[in-house]
């Protein structure tokens, strides 16, 4: 018969302390389950489940700290296989399963959730050709909203010689949600070719990018929920989503047993179009730590459109630590239809350069 190994697992961690300005207190309960079946060379599929129980009252001591209980199930499943005479060909399939709710102090928050499945197909049919195709669908449960997508993406990368590199792309994308609607289609390639010269060698790369897009919006104000995003440093972090409406953005930990505040705990950066986090040294968010944002982003109104994007860029290697550059870009986007919120800027830029390396010899202390 057939044997599936079967593991489970409970583990209950509780975390009390303080120091440095900060309090923990911290109960997780978690339980767990795993299937793993191998098919011998083909590859194999597992299976997991996970439950768990989280009560935290953890924060800075300079922010008011409420206590707050989280419940979340997890279901994923992976299948990875190779096949065909030489191994040539990778097939991957994803699925996964999650819901979360959180308790606060005046009540409970809308529960959360996401399903989607992944299908990736990937093939070396020779040393020259590759090829890929990949099927995505996503459904996201934010409680007031939800967002269902679909997409589909394929290509391949083709060496006709030895110095020459190309490739062709394909992706279409649909987007559905209780406010707006969102199609996008979008061709790109790319070529590079590398030569020898009598001093040095050439890097030359061409790239082009076509997308239409159409989108219906009944309210052009979008929310997000809970974006994760990761503080180091104090360097600067870009939120997933262009046009955030200023004053929107509300950060907490990720237990949201606290709330930090702008200027005090944290910075937001605003660069053109993207909105940046940058972590604030001496405030509440630790260095390194994972944070949760909330945000209205404007999606742009009701609009078709198309933009063309092209680069071309130069590389002359005259010596081992001595390089020239050329590189060009323009972007050209146009309204076909509708009136957006916002202009859709062109831009163009020309970047030329020389770069070099001197190596300085430091002497070892005797």
């Amino acid at each position: 018969g057939i044997k599936l190994p079967l593991n489970l697992g409970y583990t209950r961690t509780r975390t009390q302390g303080s120091g440095a300005g900060r309090v923990l207190d911290d109960d997780l309960q978690q339980v767990s389950a795993s299937l793993n079946r191998a098919f011998g060379a083909l590859g194999a599929t597992s299976v997991n489940y996970q439950i768990t129980e989280q009560t935290s009252s953890n924060g800075s001591l300079s922010l008011p700290i409420q206590t707050t209980t989280s419940n979340s199930q997890g279901l994923n499943v992976d299948t990875r296989l190779q096949f065909g005479s030489a191994v040539q060909y990778d097939l991957s399939h994803s699925l996964f399963l999650n819901r979360r709710r959180f308790t606060l102090a005046q009540g409970n928050l809308p529960g959360q959730g996401d399903a989607g499945m992944l299908l990736d197909l990937r093939a070396r049919p020779s040393k020259q050709l590759n090829a890929y195709t990949s099927l995505r669908y996503s459904n996201d449960d934010q409680g007031a909203t939800s967002l269902v997508t679909r997409s589909w993406s394929g290509g391949v990368n083709f060496l006709p010689m030895a110095d020459l590199e190309t490739s062709l792309g394909l992706r279409a994308e649909q987007s559905d949600a209780d406010q707006y609607a969102l199609s996008s289609r979008v061709l790109d390639g790319s070529a590079r070719y590398k030569t020898a010269l009598p001093l040095g060698n050439l890097l030359a790369s061409y790239g082009v990018r076509l997308e239409k897009r159409d989108q219906q919006a009944a309210n052009p104000l979008v929310n997000v929920i809970d974006e994760r995003v990761l503080l180091t440093g104090t360097g600067q972090v870009a939120l997933s989503r262009p046009h955030v409406v200023s004053g929107s953005v509300v950060v907490t930990n990720p237990t949201q047993s606290q709330t930090y505040v702008e200027n005090l705990d944290y910075l937001v950066v605003v660069v053109g179009t993207e909105t940046r986090l940058q972590r604030l040294v001496g405030g509440g968010i630790l260095d390194g730590e994972e944070v949760l944002v909330d945000y209205t982003y404007d999606l742009g109104g009701t609009y078709a459109s198309t933009q063309l994007d092209q680069s071309v860029g130069l590389n002359w290697n005259m010596a081992r630590n001595l390089e020239s550059y050329l590189r060009w870009s323009d972007s050209s986007p146009s309204i076909t239809s509708g009136t957006s919120s916002f202009p859709l800027n062109p831009a163009r830029t020309l970047l030329a350069g020389v770069r070099g390396e001197v190596p300085v010899p430091v002497q070892e202390p005797a």
